[in-house]
């Protein structure tokens, strides 16, 4: 089934951020590469402000399948092949609920990215299949994930 995780977890040391751009619309994202920081993505947090989110990378082309357990706002959750958004979920709710009554959120195609942003960020800013993701030029020189 491909990786399952709980996105939306609260990071308990700040993680690495990058500045990557969707359409050229500007986000700084919170960099969740290890399995650990996978497994706390937003989780927990009250808050997240519009020019932000959290971008989770993968080393190779998978099913994903993500979940709002634990998480206190909605999210939409963008799932990228090699920079090019292939799936999306709108305003993926939070889940206060035992694990086994949460939503899950597949990929609905092979994905080695997901980034998770403020709920209706996608609709406000048109982001569709032919959108692509790609770090600023000023990070171009950084290593990342």
């Amino acid at each position: 089934m491909g990786s399952f995780l709980t996105p939306c977890v609260f990071a308990m040391e700040p993680l690495k951020t990058a500045c990557i751009t969707i359409d050229h619309h500007s986000f700084t994202v919170e960099i969740a590469k290890t399995q650990e920081e996978q497994a706390r993505g937003l989780q927990f947090r009250d808050h997240l402000d519009a020019d932000r989110g959290m971008i989770f990378p993968y080393e190779k082309l998978q099913p994903l399948v993500f979940w709002m357990k634990d998480c206190k706002i909605a999210l939409d959750l963008l799932f990228f092949n090699h920079h090019q958004l292939v799936h999306y979920v709108d305003s993926a709710p939070p889940c206060q609920l035992p694990a086994n009554q949460c939503a899950v959120y597949p990929s609905q195609a092979l994905a080695d990215t997901v980034i998770e942003l403020q709920a209706g960020t996608r609709k406000k800013y048109g982001f569709n299949t032919h959108s692509q993701f790609q770090f600023c030029p000023s990070d171009l020189g950084k290593s990342h994930p």
